[in-house]
């Protein structure tokens, strides 16, 4: 595949062909208790594989405003009913106690107008002023039968990204055009600056490039943008994103994009960019997370179906970093593709500073680790040596060719350590978007779990003897460093232009 042309073209495609049909509630087949007085909310929460019963939860949560989310009880009989001010709402409905592994919850966005009148977005009532709402019915998915040792189960039970195979579905392809949307978003106490198809190409065409190269050219972007900003028609600050892991950013995110629905086709674009100006401040916008949507995530719907893939930018896009830009794109588009954050809330965890989706500001070595790459299939397996400890009898030494290296030759030696737990060795260099000192430079061995979650530490770089730099820069093995990992003993036993030498030994 051609390298993507850089640059951001304007999207000329106007609104959708298609109008979403509201779902109508259906009436009640069951006696419910009389909602009390003033009550302009009423809800009934049925079971979703039996529509002529209640559901058996105690009840919904809801958040007004991007606000605080509040549990409000229900009947038994599954009703359930408030009297709510005006205002935007999010409504969470509950799976009953102790069936979460059964059902998954669903969302729906409501609105109370000044005249106290209640509406769920996509829906009508039924005759008697009723919203029938439901959960997901968790389906169990085919048995994942490995066509390798080395092709380790994902364990975690995350829906949306994957430590291990396979990938999720609904993410975005790992080859092929990717059809990317810009939407670029100003607010009546910030308004946009300058050409937006010129500002955020400090974000786009690195990003583009990056993939194309980690792909091994299998991956390329097409950004297209609004031409204009599109005015919000709140402030900057309104759903309280001006701290780190705080308020309300799905609603954020929902809210533009249904704000953009009558301007654009969605169905045209696998993925969505909620892009802020340079200027916003942290206190109102302090990060941009990702959005990898899946099936009954009502807020991301829109007239042309499900916003599968997508994410918001804040201040932390534009700090005062080297490309701080296009590597905040660049890091949350790998959600995008089912990728995990390899950091740890108390940094620096035991990976290290050794990818892109573990220490995303990095100027030494960002390039994607060679089991990330693997698991999105841009690792041919003739580019990896599986090696199962059964078969080391005997010791086995491997020619390990540097990782951002455009060559042929074994890019990563993979050992299965048991049905959960995987051993990674690869050839680290200052090659591609890997900057680094001699000091850094090596053969990197690291462990992944596939039972550990993101953030949870469940990926560790193994230290060479005298390694003690808590971001672990110091840890890959050099020329007669041996290590041991489980019961595999790794020596390095020499370093030249073509590689790193290996030998793998069972003890």
């Amino acid at each position: 595949m051609p390298a993507p042309t850089p640059g951001i073209s304007t999207y000329r495609g106007g609104p959708g062909n298609a109008t979403r049909v509201k779902e109508k509630s259906f009436e009640l087949p069951v006696m419910v208790s009389s909602p009390p007085s003033g009550s302009n909310v009423k809800l009934w929460v049925y079971d979703p594989e039996n529509k002529s019963r209640a559901l058996g939860s105690n009840g919904i949560f809801f958040q007004k405003d991007g606000g605080t989310w509040t549990f409000l009880n229900g009947s038994g009989d599954g009703s359930v009913y408030a009297n709510w001010s005006a205002g935007s709402y999010a409504i969470d409905t509950v799976e009953p106690g102790g069936r979460a592994n059964e059902y998954s919850r669903k969302r729906y966005l409501a609105t109370v107008s000044s005249s106290e009148e209640f509406k769920i977005s996509g829906m009508e009532a039924n005759s008697r002023g009723y919203f029938t709402l439901t959960v997901t019915k968790n389906t169990a998915a085919p048995k994942y039968v490995p066509a390798t040792a080395c092709r380790l189960e994902d364990q975690t039970g995350n829906i949306r990204m994957a430590v291990g195979f396979p990938k999720r579905e609904y993410r975005l392809p790992s080859e092929g055009r990717i059809n990317a949307l810009i939407i670029p978003v100003d607010f009546p106490d910030l308004p946009g600056k300058g050409d937006p198809e010129e500002l955020f190409r400090v974000m786009t065409d690195e990003s583009a490039r990056f993939f194309y190269s980690q792909s091994d050219g299998r991956v390329q972007f097409n950004f297209q943008s609004l031409d204009t900003w599109l005015r919000a028609p709140f402030n900057s600050d309104a759903y309280r994103l001006g701290s780190w892991n705080q308020g309300d950013p799905g609603g954020y995110f929902s809210a533009v994009i249904a704000l953009a629905d009558p301007l654009v086709d969605y169905s045209l674009f696998d993925v969505v960019y909620v892009l802020s100006p340079k200027e916003t401040p942290a206190t109102s916008i302090a990060y941009g997370p990702a959005f990898p949507s899946m099936p009954g995530d009502e807020p991301m719907m829109t007239n042309e179906g499900l916003v599968r893939n997508g994410t918001i930018s804040g201040a932390d896009s534009w700090q005062n970093l080297p490309g701080a830009g296009w590597k905040w794109m660049t890091h949350e588009t790998g959600h995008l593709f089912g990728l995990h954050d390899l950091y740890t809330l108390t940094p620096p965890g035991p990976y290290g500073s050794w990818d892109l989706m573990s220490l995303n500001w990095s100027t030494a070595a960002i390039a994607i680790n060679a089991w990330n790459r693997y698991i999105q299939g841009w690792l041919a397996e003739s580019q990896v040596r599986c090696v199962e400890p059964k078969d080391l009898g005997t010791s086995l030494e491997v020619l390990v060719t540097p990782l951002e290296r455009d060559s042929e030759g074994t890019k990563a030696v993979l050992v299965p350590l048991s049905t959960k737990k995987i051993l990674v060795m690869e050839s680290r260099r200052s090659e591609g978007y890997d900057v680094l000192s001699e000091a850094q430079a090596g053969l990197l061995v690291y462990t992944v779990d596939m039972t550990i979650q993101t953030i949870e530490g469940g990926w560790k770089t193994q230290r060479r003897p005298g390694s003690t730099r808590p971001d672990f820069t110091d840890a890959a093995l050099k020329v007669g460093d041996k290590i041991m990992v489980d019961s595999i003993e790794i020596e390095v036993l020499s370093r030249d232009a073509t590689g790193d030498r290996l030998r793998l030994t069972r003890k």
